[in-house]
């Protein structure tokens, strides 16, 4: 028997029950992408911070920066952010795979390491890799999984078990893959694009996945209704705007790389 019950009022439904149970049910596609488009128009304007300070130039230019990356990144936050939550309720099974390339990352990474130390044949050693990695790859989310079953086990001893082999997991390939990290940093250092990238890429989908697994309280769900479409064409006009005035789209190419990708020379 279904532990909460809905009754239709006035303007909308209403669930009454436990709120644990309430995640079960999956709102329409449209109220996903109209959620997501308003949380992409905020989103868009925090990503583009580090974007406009990257900026080397007049005040004036790196607001017109900041103006089309908001722009760009709210629209492609608010994209990414709705095919989640379209795609919501995800199975269980799903949570085993960024789990099985966290456990993945160390090994990948001092295994990339130790053949390009120790091999001279860099087509061999490209190949050599591929095969180990993909072998490696499969473990991991063997050990994923396995790791999964145990912590959702009903028995204490077994989500103890799990526990350890989560902590003990993602250890071992912190530790493997720590000297690894720390080398490309350095050389990152000397390539400041290429961190930059990287950093905004890892905020980019540290943010998507907030805005798809998000819980949206029931006012703004209906203020979505009518801001969130309205958030999606301020984001395009904001673009459109900051890149007719000259000197914004190249300068927007040097500082954001997913610019440079949609647009290159």
């Amino acid at each position: 028997m279904t532990p909460f019950s809905i009754t239709q009022s006035k303007h909308r439904y209403r669930i009454v029950g436990l709120k644990s149970q309430r995640a079960a049910l999956s709102i329409s596609a449209w109220a996903a992408c109209r959620e997501a488009a308003l949380f992409g128009m905020p989103s868009g304007a925090l990503l583009a911070l580090p974007v406009a300070l990257r900026v080397g130039g007049p005040p004036s230019l790196s607001f017109l920066v900041w103006l089309a990356a908001a722009g760009l990144l709210g629209l492609m936050t608010a994209f990414c952010a709705g095919l989640l939550r379209v795609a919501r309720p995800l199975p269980t099974a799903v949570t085993f795979v960024p789990l099985g390339l966290v456990y993945a990352a160390g090994p990948l990474t001092f295994l990339g390491t130790l053949i390009h130390a120790h091999t001279h044949h860099r087509p061999l050693g490209a190949a050599t890799f591929a095969v180990l990695s993909l072998g490696i790859t499969l473990l991991c989310f063997a050990f994923a999984g396995r790791t999964q079953s145990a912590l959702n086990s009903g028995d204490r001893s077994k989500r103890v078990f799990g526990q350890v082999l989560l902590y003990g997991g993602a250890l071992l390939s912190l530790g493997l893959g720590l000297r690894g990290f720390l080398a490309l940093l350095s050389v990152a250092k000397t390539h400041p694009a290429y961190l930059a990238s990287v950093l905004d890429g890892l905020l980019g989908l540290s943010v998507s996945l907030v805005g798809g697994f998000l819980r949206c309280p029931a006012k703004v769900e209906h203020v979505a209704r009518i801001a969130g479409p309205l958030a999606m064409v301020i984001c395009a006009l904001a673009l459109t705007v900051a890149l007719n005035f000259p000197g914004t789209s190249e300068a927007l190419r040097h500082s954001c790389a997913l610019w440079a990708i949609l647009k290159p020379k």
